[in-house]
């Protein structure tokens, strides 16, 4: 195959066609099809399958009950980043706003897809090649999908709500391997993911070794959260926290957790809009920066 044609499927967007495809699709580096589309091309030249590296999936309701969907993403075998997301047309940011953060989802979760979909999704979760995996606006993900994830590096988690409960009402039977993250990512949505992700027995997450962590603050409780989060993270050496609204002033932002426990913190970075009123302890002004 062309080197060219190679690096135009090493990057893929698999979404189910909601719409007619807009002359905007038709202009985008990232090779966007539908699942219809991709499984075409395999069968013509089943080495493309072979040359995706990075997997962009935009799951719609349709697709839970769509055997196809399944056996097409059984084809892939080297990936190495993968989201695994709601699709776009399901996501209705706030008319008023425009805030992300209000976006509405669906009243309906993983929990919905076939054990077939569920398979699929988990066996591309656990691809021994797999270095980097986002998750976006999934409702009721089994934390089971993380058990074997062992060649992680990078988890991304935007606004998902986790459960211990192991899907289609049966025992778990995926031995669970902690993966050693060096970045996570978490804008959380549910005060639950914490404890999940940390606490679920057996271990999943093995927080030691992570060294940059991003934390999106969305509400008050976030602040324990974020507290119970970089409990135990030792290797923790970036820091970066986003503010969608200041808290009030009689709330100082680094009144937890306490910083002078992360020895090997370095940098400390904190993003939002307003910065009136800001006081930052002593001890961590040498490694704040402000954007």
């Amino acid at each position: 195959m062309p080197s060219q044609v190679t690096r135009i499927f090493s990057t893929v967007t698999l979404s189910t066609r909601v719409f007619a495809r807009s002359p905007s699709d038709r202009r985008r580096r990232i090779t966007s099809l539908d699942f219809q589309e991709i499984g075409r091309v395999i069968a013509r030249s089943p080495s493309v399958a072979g040359y995706i590296r990075t997997l962009n999936c935009q799951l719609h309701p349709s697709d839970f009950e769509n055997g196809d969907v399944s056996d097409i993403l059984r084809k892939f075998n080297d990936l190495q980043s993968l989201t695994i997301k709601a699709h776009k047309h399901l996501r209705e940011p706030s008319a008023v706003t425009g805030d992300e953060d209000q976006v509405k989802l669906m009243d309906y979760g993983l929990e919905q897809c076939t054990r077939s979909l569920h398979d699929a999704l988990t066996r591309l979760v656990h691809l021994p090649t797999l270095m980097s995996l986002k998750l976006g606006h999934l409702l009721n993900l089994p934390i089971e999908v993380l058990a074997k994830a062992i060649g992680l590096h990078t988890l991304n988690i935007h606004r998902c709500q986790f459960t211990g409960a192991p899907p289609f009402h049966s025992s778990s039977n995926i031995a669970p391997s902690s993966f050693q993250l060096r970045t996570l990512k978490l804008y959380p949505d549910s005060s639950l993911n914490v404890d999940t992700l940390k606490n679920w027995s057996p271990q999943v997450m093995d927080s030691s070794k992570i060294q940059q962590v991003a934390f999106k603050f969305r509400a008050q409780d976030d602040r324990q959260q974020l507290e119970d989060l970089l409990n135990g993270m030792f290797s923790l050496e970036t820091l970066t926290l986003e503010y969608t609204h200041w808290p009030p002033f009689n709330e100082p932002i680094m009144r937890a957790p306490d910083f002078r426990t992360l020895d090997n913190l370095h940098h400390l970075v904190i993003r939002c809009e307003l910065l009136d009123g800001l006081k930052l302890q002593s001890e961590i002004c040498s490694i704040v920066h402000i954007s």
